[in-house]
Parts: C-alpha cells; structure tokens; sequence
C-alpha cells in the first residue's frame, strides 16, 4: 500500500491533538482588573456592551458594603475603562447578566448577603438603572445564575443561599420575578448552584456545593420541578465551588469540586445523574473556586483552582489519563475566592480571571510557547 498521499492527512491530524505548550503570563501583577483590593468575591465575564468581547462584572463586598463595578474589554484583554454599577453599595456575593426585559439591552442581577438582591436594567447611556429586586431579601445569597431553566424563552435567576433553600426566580417575561420555587434544605450550607443537563435529556438540571454537606443533584422534571436531590461527595468536606464538563470522554457529563479541606475532586458521571467514581487532583490545596476549559486546546478538559491563601494552580490534562500541576503565579499565595475563564485577548484560548479578597483581581493570558 502506498502511505506517501495519506502523509499529509495524518500528519494534520497528529497535529490537530498534540499539547500546546503553553504559558500563563500577567506580567507581574500589570494584568489586572482594576486597580483597587477590595473584597471580591466573584468576577462574570460577559459582552456587555455588545461589542464581541468579554467584560468584566465584579462584585464586592461579601460580607460588608463596598461598591460593584462593571470593566469594560478594549478587545485586545485590558480593562482601561469602567463604571460603577448601581448607586448602592451592598454586601455583594455574585453578579450575573442577560437580557431580562427583551429590549435589547443587557441587565444585571446582584446576589447579596442578607440584604435585597437588586435588579439593574441597562439604560440608553450605557448605565443601569435599579428596576426591584428577586428572591427573599433576607437570605444570605452566594451565588446567582441566569438561564432559561424552564425553557419558556426568557431567562430566569438561580440562586444559591446559605443558611436558608434555594430559589428559582422565574421571568415574567418582562424582567420580573416574583414567581419563585425553593429548592434544597431549608436552612442548607449551600455556596453555589452550577446548571448543566447533567443526564442528557435536554433540561437543565441543578448541581450543588455545599460548605459541611455531600453536594447535591436536582434533576428536572421538566415541569417546573427538582425533587428531594441526588447526594454526590461527602459530608465532611467544605466544599465551595462545583462545575461540570466531560473530564474522560465517554460523553457523559461530570462534576469537578473544589473543597477547603480537600481540593479538588473529579465526580464522574454515570449519564443518569449519578457519580460512582471520584479522582482527587489535589488534598494539599484550599480551593474556594474551580473553573473548567482546555487550556492548550489538545482536546481534553482542564482545570484551574482558586485557592486561599495558596498558590493558584491549572491541572493539565495528559494522555495517559492523569494531570500535571502548573502554577499560575508561583510567587503569589492570595485569598482567591473564584476563578472564571473566557477568551480575553480574542486568540481563540481560554484566558483565566482571578477574584481575590484583599488583593487586585489579577488575570492571566494563556500563550504558546
């Protein structure tokens, strides 16, 4: 058989999977978004001025009133110009945006501790204006989402609450909430609701990271309900952050989790909403965050921790199945309360944010050797 026409193709295609080798650059420290060291907590990145790149949502505070703000993408991955959001400063957890009201402008919902969550409507001028808020303002809310999760067209909000159930807050189609569902334990430890169809039958399904609770699965029945919940993990973990991607290839989908008292764990999926094998990527690391992309686009899924007080960290996928650590900045141990990634700097690989507490919310640029 003659192999020299077929060279080519098979050369293309060795190609197409080999490993980038690939380095994390921020420049020491310049990469950052903003300037200031507040209180971070969470960092969503959206186009939110429609122009094709990524921008930057902060929210701040925690447990303490400090103002949010919204960081605008030059296109080329820096952040030189931004704007407040909102006039109140609130103890803000997380912020998440989308449409609501179906004008054509993008909105924001703000997670907030114990005190009201807000609604921010985006105005002609670029601005927000407050338009109420959703879910019961008492509740001290960890995490918000925004997504059709009922299929009916518009997006609807998911929060996450400690010390309190969860909620869905359902659009009325014009940008109000008032139907809400609960979900969860009445006074449950959860931190963080991540959405993903994670049985593959086409609805939405809801995963949980629970602080001092096994994680939990919620599967929807397609007419509005969640059930009691699927436990995943272990009841002495403090878990923080949880999110899903097919980690081995066997199309289902699984959930990695990042815990303060044992890193980061891989659930895997059995396609049907249940995990009956883990593998633990880390016990030595305090992961207060996880976020999934590969990062030197060999076709397999890695992972980068957020860490407290600790060197943060991306788990490189091998060919044999395992991992290969690669510190971000060895130099650097900050309180980092979650990590996001998303194509900054618009050459086609997954760059990673940084929210750190007390520190400037730095961000790095992956890059080929």
């Amino acid at each position: 058989m003659n192999l020299k026409p077929l060279l080519p193709l098979l050369s293309c295609l060795v190609f197409a999977v080999h490993a980038e080798d690939i380095t994390f650059v921020n420049h020491d420290g310049f990469l950052s978004v903003g300037t200031g060291a507040e209180r971070t907590a969470s960092i969503a990145l959206v186009d939110m001025d429609g122009d094709g790149d990524l921008d930057a949502l902060v929210a701040n505070g925690r447990h303490w009133a400090e103002q949010n703000y919204l960081y605008l993408n030059d296109g080329h991955g820096a952040f030189k110009s931004g704007r407040p959001v909102g006039e109140w400063m609130d103890a803000s957890y997380a912020m998440a945006a989308a449409d609501f009201n179906g004008d054509g402008r993008m909105d924001i919902a703000v997670a907030n501790d114990k005190v009201p969550n807000r609604l921010l409507f985006g105005n002609a001028n670029g601005g927000f204006d407050a338009a109420g808020g959703f879910g019961d303002p008492a509740l001290a809310s960890r995490s918000v989402s925004a997504v059709d999760i009922d299929a009916d067209g518009d997006v609807d909000l998911v929060v996450a609450n400690r010390f309190g159930p969860n909620e869905i807050a359902f659009n009325d189609g014009t940008g109000g909430f008032d139907r809400v569902t609960r979900f969860g334990d009445a006074k449950g430890p959860t931190i963080q609701a991540h959405v993903a169809d994670i049985d593959g039958d086409g609805r939405l399904d809801l995963a949980t990271a629970e602080r001092g609770a096994p994680g939990r699965v919620y599967l929807n029945d397609g007419h509005g309900g969640f059930g009691a919940g699927l436990v995943f993990g272990d009841g002495d973990e403090d878990t923080r952050a949880v999110a899903s991607g097919d980690m081995d290839g066997d199309g289902h989908l699984d959930l990695v989790t990042g815990s303060l008292g044992t890193g980061t764990t891989i659930h895997y999926g059995n396609g049907r909403g249940g995990f009956t094998r883990r593998r633990v990527l880390s016990t030595d690391h305090a992961t207060g965050s996880v976020a999934i992309a590969d990062f030197n686009r060999d076709g397999r899924l890695d992972v980068v921790e957020g860490n407290s007080e600790q060197v943060n960290v991306v788990h490189l996928s091998r060919d044999d199945g395992g991992y290969r650590e690669m510190p971000l900045r060895p130099d650097l141990a900050e309180d980092t309360y979650h990590v996001a990634c998303g194509d900054l700097d618009g050459d086609g690989r997954p760059d990673i944010v940084e929210s750190n507490s007390g520190e400037a919310n730095l961000y790095h640029l992956v890059r080929a050797n």
